[in-house]
């Protein structure tokens, strides 16, 4: 008998998928915070396994990558000049739930992208895990996200967590720094904590990252007031046990620390005015136009710069 060829099974064909790779908070390429962006039709979405979606944040290795798909639901509610989109964002370890500077890259690439966003758009809504995220167009081509003010409980010092991050402190920044205040986020920002320390050049500060993988915060926000008379504060953010040793731009960061700083300076009447501006000192660097609105969110604004464009093949 003469046998029967099988023929070879066809290759799977790979899902195609469009990505933009943007700077946010910085008008140049080497400034910023990086953010991929994964823009997804809904049977993408569908298709695109959270593992895939994890694989694909390690392969960017970028401070975040988003994915991004329209929403479905609702869009009777939404008026003309606005559309919306769910949004998850992954590191190259895990999901965090919100990210501020990912959401700003990610609205500046729609609003970019006229065959997605027509250009009478100017707000758009992203459903995240931990709530809704509205940006907008501002002026000078930049882009204004609202996000929610987080809570601060400032740690005592018997707190088991105070002892914890005081030791990790002492071990990544020295015994010579002074700490002025400590305190954990609440709600949502759990796992953040907020360092006032005394310095008088924080982008300078010697930080032995790894030393803070054993604190009992994943996210520690290091600020301290400027000594430019046009910034508020400034502050540097680093979560080596999220792989990301420091964050360039941590807009997330901000809805605890402006809070922090206006009760500390008598600020509220400008950030509910015209807003104050707060620098971010890493080594990329970056800067943020903040105000808090009468529904008290925290508005971030910042210019956003494309760097790549591409496709993925998964």
């Amino acid at each position: 008998m003469v046998p029967v060829p099988v023929p070879a099974q066809a290759a799977k064909e790979p899902l195609i998928l469009p990505y933009v790779h943007l700077t946010a908070f910085s008008t140049h390429i080497a400034g910023g915070n990086p953010a991929a962006v994964v823009l997804l039709s809904p049977e993408q979405d569908a298709l695109l396994s959270d593992s895939s979606r994890q694989a694909i944040g390690a392969n960017f290795h970028q401070p975040m990558t988003a994915f991004i798909v329209p929403r479905e639901e609702g869009l009777d509610e939404l008026p003309a000049n606005a559309r919306a989109f769910n949004i998850r964002y992954f590191t190259a370890s895990l999901e965090p739930g919100l990210c501020g500077h990912a959401t700003l890259a990610t609205a500046a690439a729609l609003f970019a992208d006229p065959a997605r966003v027509p250009s009478e758009v100017d707000t758009l809504y992203f459903h995240a895990t931990n709530g809704v995220i509205v940006a907008r167009k501002a002026e000078e081509g930049r882009v204004e996200i609202a996000i929610a003010a987080g809570r601060l409980e400032p740690l005592a010092v018997e707190d088991p967590r105070a002892v914890g991050l005081r030791a990790a402190l002492a071990r990544a920044l020295g015994p010579d720094v002074k700490v002025e205040f400590m305190g954990a986020g609440l709600g949502h920002l759990d796992f953040y904590c907020l360092v006032e320390v005394a310095t008088r050049d924080l982008r300078s500060l010697p930080v032995k990252i790894t030393e803070l993988v054993d604190s009992p915060f994943m996210v520690h926000v290091l600020t301290t007031s400027s000594e430019d008379p046009k910034v508020a504060f400034e502050s540097r953010m680093f979560a080596p046990a999220a792989s990301v040793p420091e964050d360039p731009v941590c807009g997330t960061a901000h809805t605890l620390s402006t809070p922090y700083w206006a009760d500390k300076h008598g600020l509220h009447a400008q950030v509910k005015g015209s807003g104050i501006l707060a620098r971010q000192v890493s080594p990329r660097g970056g800067e943020l136009r903040i105000r808090i609105d009468e529904e008290g969110l925290v508005r971030l604004a910042g210019p956003v710069t494309i760097i790549s464009r591409g496709e993925l093949y998964v």
